[in-house]
């Protein structure tokens, strides 16, 4: 059976090594105090859905995970497209192998990364800017 729980370090150590390195990254949970950070990142497990199981057969989850990116970059407004290229290049396509944390060559399943898509969210003020995209990616874990 597959645990959240294990689906959930995966994910996030995965993140942690291959998602860009250049600005923090809040995980749910985690305080992050974002208010002198001229750039950050939050990395959201938004659903998990069981897929239907046939008798005999093994566990499949759908996954969607949102990552969501922010910039206060007033002079270069890009740089947001840049936290939004280098999330993107860190997960699609990518797959990640599951094992157990206290057997760590016992593989057991796979996490495969599909399409993402970009969100728009930034809403610019007079008193400030921020800007605000969110890259949403569905994964599928399945049980060997």
């Amino acid at each position: 059976m597959l645990k959240t729980s294990e689906l959930t370090s995966a994910l996030q150590t995965y993140w942690q090594q291959h998602g860009p390195q250049t600005v923090p990254c809040q995980f749910p949970g985690v305080p992050l105090n974002a208010n002198t950070l001229a750039a950050w990142l939050e990395f959201w497990i938004t659903q998990i859905r069981e897929e239907p199981r046939r008798p005999g057969g093994c566990d499949r989850l759908l996954i969607l995970i949102d990552i969501h990116c922010f910039s206060r970059h007033k002079t270069d407004q890009r740089q947001i497209n840049k936290l939004v290229d280098d999330s993107r290049q860190a997960l699609k396509y990518q797959s990640i192998l599951l094992t157990k944390p206290d057997l760590p060559d016992s593989n057991f399943g796979l996490i495969r990364f599909h399409e993402p898509v970009t969100r728009e969210l930034t809403r610019l003020g007079p008193e400030h800017t921020l800007h605000h995209q969110v890259l949403s990616i569905t994964a599928t874990a399945e049980e060997f």
